[in-house]
């Protein structure tokens, strides 16, 4: 059904009678057979936002309907099964965009979110966040968390093993973790929906990206949490974005090898999907979390620090409002290149009174980033390696991620997959956004003895053989990761058992819950002993989870009360004003004298 606002004004009026008429019926029909429903609100890490009402029957038959805020007035929920995407719509964020980034700026007033906060890094570089993907669910120490702490204009400090961000927020200084950074974004984003939709949200499917272990799985799953948000599950980005690969050709049955390649600000993420009537089977995924377009800014801002310190025998390294304000302009010259063959920088009082203006080419911006690029390939070569699938038997690969954008990525992508045309059909911005909302996810994955790619509910068992003299009992150590060495895995638990048995047996078990049951059961004796592991270790507590909640719900209070005292000072400020223009009319520069009047009265 078109709903399009290009339509004339008589046609959308007749079409939102009928869409009246159907929403009535349709709840009408939902009373008299008790289905249940519950509101389902998705939220990409780094992205979008994207709204899906979720209506259940008791049967096994699931209806999904959509919410669109560009092509109705108000949000009707229309039954369809399966799921329609023309029905499905992103909903833009306060200035409009349907996409927004994952930034957070805190100042002596408050807190700015998403891109307001992008907006002001500029002059206020300190204390605004960004890049909270690469920290969320990690140690301090994590080799890969020290470099890019180096690279960030913002502090974070070591607090008992776990990485802090150090802001200044109203006049003082305050210590967050990535799990609350990514909280108030999230809660920002849940109060758009909420503002469009009039009404609570409450549930929740967060994307996140296809190499997350355990550990930042379920930090991201706090993060929600904090937020005040009922997190359903967690999808693979590059699986969401297969969804919606499948919704946009759903007119094909026929079974389908696609190619996901999705790569944003922060990382890049592949899976091979085998789709076949709207059935999904992952073959396999992988990805590397610290490649994405925040490292081609990075480059592209070290080589004009070294063409202005060559100009001008200048170091701006140390000035990181010099360095903010370059990075935001090799942003934009970046995007020039993606449909351009030459880019300029034009900064007027650069450092100490200078200004800057250069230029950089296509083929430059490909020199410098070379080695880059091929490292994005990496994934890709191992992804199709895990598959056990040859090039030859992709049928379509799928773009997804801004940085997709790039001639040279999409280059290298044609060129290994033997001259094949690229998909670009479905949006590479809000692609994960739209497919999550569709379905909840289906394919985790883990490491160790239960193998990669494994299917959920999962199942496999490993017989452990030891020493027979054994008199102290087994530990069993549950570690998760792709590297070989036990050193280089994340531990996820441990698991005791009193045995003096040789022959011991493992049951791995993986829910579509995302909890692992790790089961040892002792063949001699029938000694067993089970543990569940949820996330890893060194995620937040439960305690310090309603602590960071609480907070969170003491900020947005303050917020509000700011923001009515705002409003009352303003509507003061008019009221006395018209009173000085209603008893003393003036000429203009009178009024204006009275206006400032007013204002030093409130």
């Amino acid at each position: 059904m078109d709903t399009s606002l290009d339509a004339s004004t008589e046609q959308y009026q007749a079409k939102q009678e009928l869409l009246e008429q159907i929403v009535n019926l349709f709840f009408q029909e939902r009373k008299n057979k008790k289905w249940n429903a519950s509101n389902c609100y998705w939220y990409r890490s780094g992205y979008c936002k994207l709204l899906h009402w979720c209506l259940e029957k008791q049967s096994r038959r699931q209806l999904s309907p959509c919410v669109s805020n560009h092509h109705l007035e108000k949000p009707p929920s229309l039954p369809l099964s399966p799921p329609a995407p023309d029905l499905t719509q992103i909903i833009a964020g306060t200035q409009g965009s349907r996409t927004s980034p994952s930034c957070i700026a805190f100042n002596k007033n408050g807190r700015l979110i998403g891109d307001d906060a992008k907006h002001q890094i500029d002059v206020n570089p300190t204390n605004t966040v960004f890049g909270v993907k690469r920290l969320i669910g990690r140690c301090f120490d994590d080799p890969e968390v020290q470099p890019e702490i180096k690279s960030w204009p913002f502090t974070v400090v070591n607090r008992d093993s776990r990485p802090y961000i150090k802001v200044a927020f109203k006049g003082q200084a305050k210590l967050f973790t990535a799990e609350e950074i990514s909280s108030m974004i999230l809660l920002k984003m849940k109060e758009n929906v909420e503002s469009y939709l009039g009404q609570k949200v409450s549930d929740s499917v967060i994307s996140v990206s296809a190499t997350f272990n355990r550990a930042q799985i379920q930090a991201t799953k706090d993060a929600g949490t904090i937020a005040g948000l009922n997190v359903l599950g967690v999808i693979k980005d590059p699986c969401a974005a297969g969804i919606a690969y499948d919704l946009n050709r759903r007119h094909c049955k026929s079974e389908h090898n696609v190619f996901v390649f999705d790569q944003g600000g922060s990382s890049v993420n592949v899976a091979l999907i085998t789709i076949q009537c709207g059935c999904f089977e992952v073959k396999a995924t992988a990805g590397n979390n610290h490649l994405g377009g925040l490292d081609f800014d990075d480059r592209l801002a070290k080589n004009f620090m070294g063409e202005f310190n060559r100009k001008y025998k200048k170091n701006i390294s140390t000035n990181l409002r010099a360095l903010s304000r370059l990075r935001t302009a090799c942003e934009r010259a970046k995007h020039m290149l993606s449909v351009a063959t030459q880019a300029t920088i034009e900064i007027d009082s650069f450092f100490e009174g200078l200004d800057f203006y250069s230029s950089i080419t296509r083929a430059c911006f490909e020199e410098l980033n070379s080695d880059l690029f091929h490292n994005a390939m990496d994934p890709v070569k191992k992804c199709i390696c895990d598959a056990a699938m040859g090039k030859a038997s992709v049928d379509e690969v799928v773009l997804v991620g801004g940085s997709t954008r790039i001639k040279k990525i999409r280059e290298l992508l044609c060129d290994y997959f033997n001259k094949k045309e690229l998909n670009n059909t479905i949006n590479p911005d809000v692609a994960v956004a739209y497919g999550a909302a569709i379905r909840r996810p289906f394919c985790q994955t883990a490491g160790g003895l239960l193998k990669r790619n494994s299917y959920i509910r999962k199942i496999n068992s490993s017989d452990l053989s030891f020493e027979s003299n054994i008199k102290s009992g087994v530990r069993i150590h549950v570690y998760e990761g792709e590297g070989v060495l036990t050193k280089d895995k994340l531990l996820l638990g441990e698991l005791k058992l009193t045995s003096s048995s040789a022959n011991v047996i493992v049951n791995f078990e993986l829910n579509g819950n995302d909890i692992l049951y790790v089961h040892a059961v002792d063949l001699t004796t029938d000694h067993y002993n089970r543990i569940a592991i949820v996330g890893g270790i060194g995620n937040l507590s439960e305690k310090e989870i309603k602590r960071m909640v609480c907070e969170a719900n003491m900020y947005k209070a303050e917020e509000v009360s700011a923001a009515a005292s705002v409003v009352a000072k303003e509507g003061l400020e008019l009221y006395i004003h018209g009173q000085f223009i209603s008893h003393h009319p003036r000429s203009d520069a009178g009024r204006w004298q009275d206006h400032e009047l007013a204002r030093k009265l409130v």
